[in-house]
């Protein structure tokens, strides 16, 4: 493949309060060959670096430091800049659950979390941005 052919790797946006889950989640990303476009640990500030980095996928929690949830933040980034939400949390209660199932396209990954899981779910939002053609992240899978 020449130089003008690559591309760079997809871009994550990783929405988390939990600065031991944000260090982990980071390491993990950059070993699967991602890039971080940001770290944010309110609904607020992820719905700021989503439209100043515009991310290829969006990790996040459901529970912030905010009064606006995951929940909320995530429909505000796909709404505005088409961004899939991947949510990763470590809550499972009924409610919540029953809340991620009303959104149609909605990807979890419970905490706690292995790889693989991370990768998979962040290989089917990748492909649902793409309109159902697959891409690769140049190195994802090391």
């Amino acid at each position: 493949m020449s130089t003008s052919e690559r591309k760079s790797p997809p871009s994550i946006l990783i929405v988390e309060d939990e600065s031991i889950v944000v260090m982990d989640l980071s390491f993990r990303l950059e070993e699967m060959g991602y890039t971080v476009a940001g770290v944010a640990d309110t609904g607020e500030e992820a719905i700021e670096l989503a439209r100043k980095h515009k991310p290829d996928v969006v990790l996040m929690d459901l529970r912030l430091k905010s009064d606006m949830t995951g929940m909320e933040a995530a429909r505000v980034i796909e709404m505005e800049a088409g961004i899939p939400v991947v949510f990763v949390t470590a809550y499972t209660d009924a409610q919540t659950m029953e809340e991620i199932r009303q959104k149609p396209d909605f990807l979890l990954v419970m905490k706690p979390f292995v790889s693989a899981e991370i990768q998979a779910a962040i290989g089917k939002a990748l492909t649902w941005r793409n309109g159902g053609r697959t891409i690769s992240n140049n190195g994802a899978g090391r």
